[in-house]
Parts: structure tokens; sequence; C-alpha cells
């Protein structure tokens, strides 16, 4: 045990970070990554923020040292000296991925327009990440974000695909043939984050939050974010793209 103790403090020191110029899938441990690099989490002044730091990002350390004061009192330590080495390291642009609902090719505008009920009209902010269930060995923690809000910072709005007729005629074809009756194309928003909004301890008795952006959205952590583009594939898989969308500077 004294080994696999020693060697984990290693792999903590000499860990490799994830890439921060890539877009980033959507992880729990790496949207607290970034949240560290923009210094909207603070692990150094609270010993209850770091042990939940710890059990998403690091579940196997905390499941063997938790329970021992001693152990995991030097590991704290270790983690607050790493993750401040490697916060420059952490991502600052991830990619979100939804599906919208065709609806019927404009002839006019050569614009495939989406459905009314999955239309991109004036979006200001979407839910990009929600955990539920337990972080580490059927346990909770009690004090760091589990949903993560992107705010953008221009209102989106795409009427459809920009299409010329024969594009869309073979679009159209392939869906068929995929079986894709309800005619999805499927997005992938890469996103940039701009600036997170720190989090600040409550105070006693003004509520049941332990930690609060502001904004106070009890509902999801707000994070500035800038889009950069918009891809849409015809394919779940996203290997075959048909069309991007760059929002206007």
């Amino acid at each position: 045990m004294l080994m696999r103790f020693a060697f984990l403090c290693l792999c903590l020191c000499f860990a490799v970070p994830a890439h921060a110029e890539d877009y980033a899938t959507l992880t729990w441990p790496d949207l607290l990554h970034t949240l560290v690099r923009f210094n909207a989490l603070n692990l150094e002044t609270d010993d209850r923020l770091l042990d939940d730091y710890a059990m998403i990002t690091d579940c196997d350390l905390y499941r063997y040292y938790y329970k021992d004061d001693f152990k995991w009192n030097r590991l704290r330590a270790l983690i607050r000296r790493s993750s401040a080495k490697d916060s420059a390291n952490y991502p600052v642009r991830y990619h979100y991925d939804h599906k919208f609902q065709l609806d019927r090719y404009d002839f006019e505008t050569k614009i495939y327009r989406f459905s009314p009920r999955t239309q991109i009209h004036n979006i200001g902010d979407i839910i990009i990440f929600t955990f539920a269930g337990p972080a580490c060995d059927n346990l909770s923690p009690e004090y760091m974000p589990s949903s993560f809000k992107a705010k953008f910072n221009k209102p989106l709005t795409i009427p459809g695909l920009e299409l010329d007729p024969k594009t869309t005629e073979a679009l159209l074809h392939y869906m068929d043939a995929a079986g894709n009756d309800e005619h999805y194309v499927y997005a992938r928003f890469n996103l940039a984050i701009v600036y997170i909004e720190p989090l600040r301890k409550t105070p006693p008795g003004a509520g049941d939050t332990p930690y609060y952006q502001s904004h106070n959205d009890p509902g999801a952590l707000v994070i500035d974010t800038r889009i950069d583009s918009v891809q849409f594939f015809k394919d779940p898989d996203m290997t075959q793209l048909v069309y991007i969308f760059t929002p206007p500077s």
C-alpha cells in the first residue's frame, strides 16, 4: 500500500494534462479543470471543495486514501500543487453535440430550414453538461457544480442549412436511405471559453447552496462562451460534414 501511495503521488506530479488547443469532449473532470484555469474554483482555501474536486477528477486516489486522515492531508497538498502547475494546459475549448430536425427546403433563399420545434432563433444560452448520479463509489459531491450552462457572447440564430438544390436533394436521399425518416442532422457547436465568474462562498443563513455566482442561477454554473463555429453532419457519427455555420464577427 505504501508503494501505491508513492506511485499515485508521482502520477499527480507528472500527469499529462489535456490539450488546451483542441475542442475537448465535455466531461465533468475537464470542466472542473477549466474552472481552476479561470480561477473560478479556489482549491486553496476550502478543503471541502478540494475533496469534492478530487472525488471527481481522481476517483482512484479518493477511493483508497480519503479515509486515512494523514495520507489524505498530504495528498491534498500534492493535488493543489499539481493543479496549479498544470492549470495553463487545462481545456479552454469544448464541443457540444446536438441534433436538429429539418423541415422544408426554401427554393427562393436556398436554405433547408429547421423544423419549428428545433429552430435555432435568438438563443442566448444552452445547458452543455449535466451529471446525474454518484461521482465515485456511490458518493456524490456536496460542493461541486454538476450542471453547466454556456452563455453566448451574442445570441445565436441559424435559420437552416444554406445548400444548393442539388446538394439538398442528395442529402434528402441519403437520409431516406439511412432510415432517418425524421430528417435529423447532427450539429457540433465548437465553443471557446471567454470567462467564468468565480464561485463565492454563501454567507451563513443566506441559502442552501454552499457556493454561488452573482447571477444566482440555482440550476447551473454559467460559463461565458464564444461560438467559433457550428458544424452540421448528416450521420450521427459525425463523419460526413454537410454545412458549417460561422457566426459573424
